[in-house]
């Protein structure tokens, strides 16, 4: 079970609420991709995997559906842009013009996540746990010392969950900047498990500790998931599941 908010149709975007649509790659459907843009056409056809492909086709199918309703648009009219502001190439986070809504996008194993807020920059991150996955052999580039300290202080059943923890928390704070891989993970201190989400410390950003919204999300069991926005008012986060929208017959 999951604490998705279950509907049908996208309410209003207030100025207090960030929304968090999730969906499964099972909820994808062949009408999906006529609503992608050129671009986003080309990079879904660059991915050779198919769960690679999917997981992107329905992160820009559920952005759009989420801001057409925004913007009282069509879908294929929501002016998303994808240009990396250093090269210029389409691989950058997706954005929208000054004024309108901010939007990140995640994806790990099944679930695909987007969040929609009209306040400030977000960032959000979803990671799949695999017991089979070795934390361990990238800690150093992912957790500061006392980070790892205090990781390797919780039961061992516990740790895994415990670095996707701190992962996926700094992880939506670099989407929140749009800093990305720029900045490595170890230039952010989070609290840790069992500790309300909060921004520590930022190397070169220090402003941002003190203004910065980071809350846990709830993707369900098997997977870990934080929320960041670049703004310390008084947020509602609401999580829906997407599947209402995404299996809605399309109409032109």
């Amino acid at each position: 079970m999951t604490e998705w908010e279950i509907i049908h149709e996208v309410p209003r975007l207030d100025h207090h609420i960030c929304q968090v649509w999730w969906a499964r790659v099972t909820d994808l459907q062949p009408w999906h991709e006529e609503l992608l843009n050129e671009v986003e056409h080309g990079r879904a056809q660059a991915y050779r995997n198919p769960s690679d492909r999917a997981r992107f086709i329905l992160g820009c199918a559920l952005s759009r559906l989420v801001l057409s309703a925004q913007l009282m648009v069509a879908p294929q009219e929501v002016p998303l842009d994808r240009t990396c502001p250093k090269c210029d190439k389409p691989h950058g986070r997706p954005r929208l013009p000054s004024g309108m809504p901010q939007l990140s996008v995640s994806h790990s194993g099944d679930r695909v996540v987007v969040a929609v807020t009209t306040a400030a920059p977000v960032g959000v991150d979803v990671e799949q746990v695999l017991d089979s996955f070795d934390f361990k052999e990238i800690a150093g580039g992912v957790l500061a010392a006392s980070e790892y300290a205090q990781l390797m202080q919780l039961p061992p059943m516990e740790q895994l969950d415990g670095f996707f923890t701190y992962w996926t928390r700094k992880e939506s704070v670099l989407k929140a900047t749009g800093d990305g891989l720029s900045d490595p993970l170890t230039s952010i201190t989070v609290t840790g498990p069992g500790e309300r989400a909060r921004l520590l410390s930022f190397r070169g950003q220090s402003c941002l500790v003190n203004h910065t919204t980071m809350i846990d999300l709830h993707p369900g069991p098997g997977y870990i998931a934080a929320l960041s926005i670049l703004n310390d008012a008084p947020y509602e986060v609401r999580e829906f599941d997407g599947a209402g929208i995404l299996h809605s017959a399309y109409l032109e």
